[in-house]
C-alpha cells in the first residue's frame, strides 16, 4: 500500500500540533493580554446547522472580568480577524471560548496567533493548569489537553505578589562619630501610587535625634514627609526608622 498519508483509509486523529499560551503582564490588577498560538492537523469549521464551533480554554482562574464578549486581536501573519467571530468569557467557569465565524475555517497546518485582553487578580498567584479543546459540532473534534505555557513572567495568569525587586542600603562613611549619608536603592514590581508610605527601619544606634523633617535627597519631588513636605521624611531614632510618602 501507499506510504504515509496516502495509505488507504488512513484517517488522522484530530489534534492541536501547536497549543502555546502566554501573557503580556504578570502584575496585579493589570490589563493582561492572553496570547494564544495554535495549529491543528485538520481543518476546523462548523457543519450542518450548528454554528457553535470554536476553541475553548479552561482553567483561567483569577481573571476578574465580568462575563461577556471580548475583542480578539490578531498577533500573527495569518489573520484571525474574519475567522473568529467573538471571544466569550465566563468568570465562574474560568473559561474563554473563541467562536469560529459561520462559513469560516481554521486551516490545517496553519499557525494562528491571537490575543484577548483580560484583567489580572489583585493578589499574586502561580500560573494555573490550563487546557485547550475544540468545541461545537464539527467534522473533527479535539478533546481537552494541557496547553504549553510560557515560562517565567510569560506563564499565563502568573501574577507577582507585590514586592521590591531591588532593595539595597549603603553608607558613605564608617568613621566613628562621622557624618554618614545612608543611600537606599529601591525598585518595586508595581507602581507605587500617590500617598503610599515607604518605611525603612533597622537603622539603629545612630546619634541623629528624632525629626519630622529629615532631609531626603536624590529623588527630588518623588517623596515627602508624612506631614506633606517635599524631599523630607520622618525619622525615629529609637526604632531606627525613616518614613516617607510617595
Amino acid at each position: 500500500s501507499a506510504p504515509g498519508d496516502a495509505a488507504p483509509l488512513l484517517v488522522k486523529t484530530a489534534s492541536f500540533t501547536v497549543k502555546k499560551v502566554g501573557q503580556s503582564s504578570p502584575y496585579i490588577s493589570a490589563s493582561n493580554q492572553l496570547r494564544v498560538t495554535l495549529m491543528t492537523n485538520v481543518g476546523i469549521q462548523a457543519v450542518g446547522s450548528d454554528l457553535t464551533a470554536g476553541v475553548t480554554l479552561t482553567g483561567l482562574s483569577g481573571f476578574t472580568n465580568a462575563d461577556g464578549d471580548l475583542t480578539i486581536d490578531n498577533r500573527g501573519y495569518n489573520s484571525v480577524g474574519d475567522i473568529f467571530s467573538k471571544a466569550t468569557w465566563n468568570k465562574a467557569e474560568a473559561r474563554l471560548v473563541l467562536s469560529i465565524a459561520a462559513g469560516k475555517q481554521l486551516q490545517a497546518s496553519t499557525l494562528y496567533v491571537l490575543g484577548v485582553t483580560l484583567t489580572n487578580p489583585a493578589t499574586g498567584q502561580a500560573s494555573p493548569a490550563i487546557s485547550i479543546s475544540q468545541t461545537g459540532s464539527t467534522a473533527a473534534t479535539i478533546a481537552a489537553v494541557a496547553v504549553d505555557p510560557g515560562s517565567g513572567d510569560k506563564a499565563p495568569l502568573y501574577v507577582k505578589a507585590p514586592g521590591f525587586e531591588t532593595g539595597r542600603v549603603g553608607q558613605s562613611s564608617s568613621s566613628p562619630a562621622g557624618v554618614n549619608t545612608i543611600t537606599v536603592t529601591l525598585q518595586s514590581n508595581l507602581a507605587i501610587t500617590a500617598s503610599a508610605q515607604v518605611t525603612i527601619e533597622g537603622l539603629v544606634n545612630t546619634r541623629t535625634d528624632d525629626s519630622l523633617a529629615m532631609s531626603v535627597s536624590g529623588c527630588a519631588g518623588i517623596f515627602k514627609s508624612p506631614a506633606g513636605v517635599a524631599n523630607q521624611g520622618k525619622w525615629d531614632r529609637a526604632a531606627g526608622r525613616l518614613v516617607v510618602v510617595a
